[in-house]
């Protein structure tokens, strides 16, 4: 951004005014160094000063019909009906996360998705509860209650929790001549005694050793890692993962083993559900915040610059709303988009408020001269940024597909803001005496205009003006 602004104050001003050269000098346009045409200035300023068709279109057909009263009317109407819903549809927006959306649609692996779907359609998440640098023999009654608080966690799945402890207290509790000690642990004395009763466990059968190096790292004469291994229910949204991982944090609190965490890929994903919805509100927030100063101080009115900035923030509102109708929720891709969107969607609605500011007369005529003046721009705008993202919309990817779908919602209710609604509303609610008006009739008082009428007294002038 900070490169395409420097871009246009420099090089883009400069071959600007070149270009302008060129044309008072009568140069061609492919051949700027030809000889130059004889031509008639005069003539040729008051063709380009001149509307084109869609221009005179605009200002002297469509924008006095949508301004006629019953049409405006109509307009915010409806347009605070459509309103309405899009708030209904943003209310009802859930986040959602797939795997299987970041893979191509042609990909093999989709063809996989499809199959697990198939035949295992149940099946949740892996997960682990894993100890790092951790004292076992002091801490045997708090792996105990690792495996206890899981089997009865509600969104553990039944008879899916692997602990490799409990698997080795009841091999001693059974098979080895000195038991369990009077705390029903595994002998342990002196504590570095904990690894060779682990060696004796993983050593008695084929399973229990399979178990010990699927689970435990022994490291430097001792056991430097562990996991206790269970599995996470099928959940329905995004809702309940959230409460899926704050249960397994919780549990792992309260069992309060120091060098231990939770574990599973998917939970790194869960992570961006507890603050995308925070990040996105506080992002929205801090943006709307930078829209609106700056509209004020580039249209110099609180009048005008809140209605611009009311286009703005209904044109957000508008995509939110049709995302749901769209079927596309709320996810990292889409929150970058959404924040996007709302940088995108002032260019609609700033150009015509401030045009509308520069001109003079009432308000609808102010209303009919900026969408005839501007109005052309802000379409040309909104039509090349449409054709800019138009063939993502066959991607096989879904980050494209959602970029695609978010720009045109963008567009469309942007571009139907700024130059439909946004007029209306400056006609009936715009301010009625713009800076452009204040600055001629200053002038007028200090003699720099037209003059005041003879005989009039200051204080008359003034009043007047």
């Amino acid at each position: 951004v900070l490169f395409t602004f420097a871009f246009q104050i420099t090089f883009f001003v400069a071959a600007y005014t070149i270009d302008n050269r060129r044309k008072e000098r009568g140069g061609r346009d492919c051949l700027c160094c030809s000889k130059p045409m004889s031509f008639d200035k005069e003539q040729l300023y008051m063709q380009g000063a001149g509307k084109s068709s869609m221009r005179s279109f605009l200002g002297d057909k469509f924008a006095p019909f949508i301004l006629q009263k019953p049409v405006r009317y109509a307009i915010m109407i409806t347009t605070a009906g459509f309103l309405a819903a899009s708030i209904y549809g943003a209310t009802q927006l859930r986040q959602e996360f797939s795997f299987r959306w970041f893979v191509p649609d042609n990909s093999y692996l989709q063809k996989i998705f499809d199959l697990q779907d198939q035949y295992f359609p149940s099946s949740g998440i892996n997960a682990d509860i894993v100890t790092v640098d951790v004292d076992y023999c002091a801490s045997q009654a708090k792996l105990s209650d690792f495996s206890t608080k899981l089997k009865s966690n509600k969104w553990v799945e039944k008879g899916t929790v692997s602990s490799w402890y409990d698997e080795m207290k009841a091999y001693f509790a059974t098979n080895s001549p000195s038991g369990l000690d009077s705390n029903g642990q595994i002998p342990c004395v002196p504590a570095t005694n904990f690894l060779n009763q682990f060696n004796v466990w993983a050593a008695s059968t084929p399973a229990a050793k399979a178990s010990a190096e699927r689970n435990v790292i022994v490291k430097d004469g001792k056991i430097s890692a562990s996991r206790i291994g269970f599995r996470v229910i099928q959940t329905k949204n995004s809702r309940e993962d959230v409460q899926v991982l704050n249960s397994i944090r919780q549990l792992v609190k309260d069992v309060n083993l120091a060098g231990t965490f939770e574990f599973a890929f998917p939970f790194l994903y869960f992570e961006q559900y507890l603050i995308i919805e925070r990040e996105l509100i506080l992002n929205i927030g801090l943006a709307a915040v930078a829209v609106f100063f700056v509209s004020l101080a580039l249209i110099a009115h609180p009048g005008g610059a809140l209605l611009v900035f009311s286009c703005v923030i209904m044109t957000i509102v508008e995509l939110l709303g049709c995302m749901w109708f769209w079927g596309i929720g709320i996810d990292g891709v889409a929150v970058i988009n959404i924040v996007l969107a709302l940088g995108f969607s002032v260019d609609y609605s700033a150009h015509i408020g401030h045009c509308y500011m520069v001109k003079t007369g009432s308000r609808i005529e102010k209303a009919k001269q900026a969408l005839g003046d501007i109005g052309f721009s802000v379409i040309n705008g909104a039509v090349s940024t449409f054709l800019a993202v138009l063939l993502l919309s066959v991607s096989q990817s879904y980050v494209f597909r959602v970029f695609f779908r978010m720009f045109f919602l963008v567009v469309l209710c942007g571009c139907f803001n700024g130059v439909v609604l946004l007029p209306c509303m400056l006609a009936t609610f715009g301010p009625s005496r713009t800076a452009s008006q204040n600055s001629k009739n200053s002038k007028e008082l200090l003699g720099m205009g037209e003059p005041v009428q003879t005989g009039a007294a200051p204080m008359d002038a003034i009043a007047a003006a």
